[in-house]
């Protein structure tokens, strides 16, 4: 160890830290918007977020989880980011289980929540939050 290590991909790992920047501005915006207080932050935190990280296979490869365990994994968008990092930073890597459009539609259907949030419809006159 002790050595200076780059990526092998420099653009894909600023796409990939791109991609996560958004990915976690949009969580912290929709709940923002839907919070009432600190502690509705700290129970989603507990409830959504923490799984989220837990389940992203940064402590961990996704050949070392049981099967039946993996389309969880699958459908977490940090796996797919975290696994693409991986595979910019050791040509070698093997990955073919990286799918970008994962964080992709996580990110349009957070975008989509947030204008559903912020731009409430003129036609039910009222604001849903």
């Amino acid at each position: 160890l002790g050595g200076v290590y780059w990526p092998d991909d420099g653009a894909a790992m600023l796409f990939i830290g791109l991609l996560a920047l958004l990915l976690g501005g949009m969580i912290g915006a929709c709940l923002a918007k839907i919070a009432k207080g600190t502690l509705f932050i700290l129970r989603v935190q507990n409830f959504l977020l923490r799984p989220l990280f837990y389940g992203s296979g940064l402590f961990y490869l996704a050949e070392q989880l049981p099967l039946s365990w993996r389309p969880y994994l699958y459908a977490n968008p940090l796996f797919h980011l975290v696994d693409a990092s991986r595979a910019a930073f050791a040509a070698n890597y093997d990955n073919s289980q990286i799918i970008m459009i994962v964080p992709l539609a996580w990110f349009t259907g957070g975008c989509l929540l947030l204008i559903a949030l912020y731009c409430p419809s003129k036609r039910l006159g009222y604001d849903p939050l």
